[in-house]
């Protein structure tokens, strides 16, 4: 952690946060941004690059019409685990200033398709694996990511290197009609789980997540040296907020693993990439005081549990096995 002249205290100023997720690609440069454990890595330039060029093919093959009019389709679906892909495809829509609605992929198909239907949903932005994995039939069009990677042109190539190497902040903020976006306008939509009735869709602004990160900055004051670990699934407002755009928006790092509750391959992570903040549950908390290794967590310096309340003798027990000790923060 650093102290708060460290901060970064022009986030407060800027709730736009497409805009400040090309800024802090750029300001990461050639250091690492993003990393997952199937062995993605990328550097704050390499994502700004991948996430420009998979809005170019996502405009043109998913919300493209007949007529090359961009259709008017507001809410995106996604159906990814935390993972580096996950992190590309939420930038590549909201920089198309798309809301994209991250789906449950723990909860039933029938209750998936509900999700779909209350959001209005047209496409659903998944992989195959994901697909085979879950066995589910969405009542919408699948758009496989596979797909689309085969269906990048050299053009795209050519144009999203350009933006992401030549055009300034301003330039690309003005090429993707940023400035349109508004304090209060919809970002995402966050589903419950459907476990009491029928799932129930709430919709979250740029105001809800920027003040809520901003918050989060506040208090712990992130530097580009801390990288987040991101275990929290993006369809929870927890892992939305506290590690995607936290990762996208703040001069930090970030790195993935798409199932919480592996603590030996998240321990491992957690080691590779030197993480410092960690956010989970106590369940997950659980998990790690069994199967992670103290010298694994030495980095570790912030621990933010939610979801769940904090039982007071899993914090002891966590302070006592990794020197840190976790604190409630939602």
């Amino acid at each position: 952690m650093s102290n708060k002249s460290e901060s970064t205290s022009d986030f407060q100023w800027d709730w736009n946060l497409p805009r400040l997720f090309i800024r802090r690609c750029r300001q990461k440069g050639d250091r690492l941004k993003v990393a997952d454990t199937s062995g993605v890595k990328l550097t704050g330039n390499e994502l700004l690059l991948r996430t420009l060029a998979l809005k170019r093919i996502i405009d043109r093959e998913v919300l493209r019409s007949r007529f090359t009019q961009l259709q008017d389709e507001k809410h995106v679906g996604v159906l990814l685990p935390p993972t580096v892909p996950a992190v590309v495809v939420n930038m590549a829509l909201t920089l198309s200033r798309r809301v994209a609605v991250n789906l449950n992929y723990t909860v039933s198909e029938s209750i998936v398709n509900r999700c779909i239907e209350q959001a209005q949903i047209k496409h659903v932005i998944t992989s195959r694996k994901v697909i085979d994995k879950l066995g589910m039939n969405l009542n919408a069009k699948v758009v496989y990511l596979e797909d689309l990677k085969e269906k990048a042109t050299l053009a795209d190539k050519i144009v999203a290197f350009t933006e992401s190497k030549f055009m300034t902040e301003g330039m690309l903020a003005s090429r993707f009609e940023l400035h349109k976006n508004k304090p209060d306008d919809r970002l995402t939509i966050i589903f419950t789980s459907g476990s009491t009735g029928n799932p129930k869709g709430v919709p979250l602004t740029f105001n809800n997540i920027a003040s809520n990160v901003q918050g989060f900055d506040a208090t712990i004051h992130v530097k580009e040296e801390d990288c987040f670990l991101g275990i929290l699934p993006f369809f929870h407002s927890f892992g939305y907020t506290g590690t995607l755009w936290a990762v996208g928006s703040l001069p930090c790092s970030g790195a993935f693993h798409y199932n919480p509750l592996e603590p030996k391959q998240i321990g491992k992570l957690i080691e590779t990439y030197k993480c410092s903040i960690v956010l989970g549950t106590p369940t997950f908390l659980r998990g790690f005081l069994k199967r992670i290794e103290p010298e694994q967590f030495k980095t570790v310096n912030v621990v933010v549990v939610g979801a769940e309340k904090m039982p007071i003798p899993l914090a002891h027990a966590f302070e006592e096995r990794f020197g840190v000790r976790p604190i409630e923060g939602y």
